[in-house]
């Protein structure tokens, strides 16, 4: 997972580049006598997902990256992987996988002189591989004497697959030089979800709980980051 998220990085790093680059060429040529700002580009950890993943003995973790294209408008890819325990009254079934997220933000924010904090409106596109393990099943008894008995199965079923849309407020200031703290909520809707064929998926890594009566999904997140190529 760490190599994975590596290289996207560097990609990433690498198209901002050139497009600045690109950019600047073409100003000179036309002996534009407007100054465009370098690019900035934030790299962050989702603390709130790491954090709950120790607590509960679930490993999440999840790096984002974000660049701005133009004046208030951020470019923004996030990598993760999500591990899931889901045990209720029916079926225990267990989670495994990773997943990406692409999308651009808008910063709603007018900075005062000296300030670099950015309150901002997202569209990004999710979209999540993993392989999902029916531990067991329970059968409840016809009466409340005895307690449901759960049968152990330990199916594992690979290559299910989620896509979804989501729509994102996001809050980041910079509370020391570069470094910044701040939150995400997301409100998702799931376009499409290969699921098996005994048993609805409960959790999609990066779509986080399905609630199989309706598409509509929520998240909330807490970063940590740092931006380099800072005045």
């Amino acid at each position: 997972m760490l190599r994975y998220t590596i290289n996207i990085l560097f990609i990433f790093w690498s198209l901002s580049s050139f497009s600045q680059k690109q950019i600047n060429d073409t100003l000179i040529k036309n002996d534009s006598i407007h100054i465009l700002k370098p690019f900035n580009v934030r790299i962050g950890f989702d603390l709130g997902n790491f954090i709950d993943g120790k607590l509960n003995n679930n490993p999440k973790t999840a790096f984002f990256i974000d660049s701005n294209i133009y004046k208030n408008y951020f470019l923004c890819l996030e990598v993760g992987s999500n591990n899931n325990d889901f045990n209720n009254s029916v079926y225990h079934f267990q989670t495994k996988g990773n997943y990406l997220k692409l999308g651009v933000d808008y910063n709603i924010y007018d900075n005062w002189p000296g300030m670099d904090n950015q309150i901002s409106m997202g569209f990004h596109y999710g979209y999540s591989n993993f392989t999902g393990t029916l531990v067991g099943y329970k059968i409840n008894q016809p009466s409340n004497t005895f307690p449901p008995t759960e049968n152990i199965v330990n199916k594992e079923f690979k290559n299910i697959s989620g896509k979804w849309f989501e729509i994102t407020s996001k809050l980041q200031v910079e509370v020391l030089r570069h470094i910044y703290l701040g939150y995400s909520i997301s409100l998702k809707y799931l376009l499409s979800a290969k699921r098996t064929n005994e048993y609805e998926v409960p959790f999609i890594p990066g779509f986080y709980k399905v609630n199989s009566n309706r598409n509509f999904g929520f998240g909330m997140q807490y970063y940590i980051s740092y931006r380099f190529g800072k005045d």
